[in-house]
């Protein structure tokens, strides 16, 4: 009997936490994807190039679009009140920690108690990565990081994997919380 009644409360236990925090969003967990410009090698030469006596150009690298998709812990701007995020000390390959503001505007990088490095993706309002923290240590940071750029979120994945992946500055974070202008052709 105690088992059905727990059960049948369960559901209801985001609405609670939610009326003792007064925040909308608690905790979600979703999927974001990075869409990344990668530059690929150029092919090798053939047999036939390489008997040529004349020296050739360099062939340009060939760029190509890829998507990256990460398993995303979502929190409110209110969990940078905490001192420790479970979310990153267990952080892998694939998946990501994302702090969402409510608007757009300059932030601080928050002082955490994580020994683990990580890498700061920058987002703005439209999911345009504005900048990248690569391979951040966030307990060593002996102040807070000012971004004065408009912040609409935080997204941490594992150290090293931007650089790993290719990802840059001006790549695109894909989620429904991020809003693009239309496209206008002239």
């Amino acid at each position: 009997m105690r088992a059905q009644l727990l059960l049948l409360l369960l559901p209801a236990l985001p609405a609670f936490a939610q009326m003792a925090t007064g925040s909308g969003l608690i905790f979600s967990r979703d999927r974001v994807f990075v869409e990344a410009q990668v530059a690929l090698p150029a092919p090798a030469p053939s047999e036939d190039e390489k008997k040529e006596e004349a020296p050739k150009e360099e062939a340009a690298p060939r760029i190509e679009t890829r998507r990256y998709f990460f398993d995303t812990d979502i929190r409110p701007e209110e969990a940078l009140k905490l001192e420790w995020f479970h979310s990153l000390a267990n952080m892998q390959s694939g998946r990501a920690m994302m702090i969402l503001f409510k608007d757009a505007a300059p932030r601080a990088l928050p002082l955490v108690k994580l020994y683990k490095p990580v890498d700061v993706l920058v987002i703005g309002d439209d999911g345009t990565i504005l900048a990248i923290l690569p391979n951040i240590v966030l307990a060593n940071q002996s102040k807070l990081i000012d971004v004065e750029m408009p912040v609409k979120a935080f997204l941490f994945i594992k150290g090293d994997e931007a650089a790993a992946l290719q990802i840059k500055p001006k790549n695109l974070v894909f989620h429904p919380l991020f809003t693009r202008n239309p496209t206008v052709l002239q």
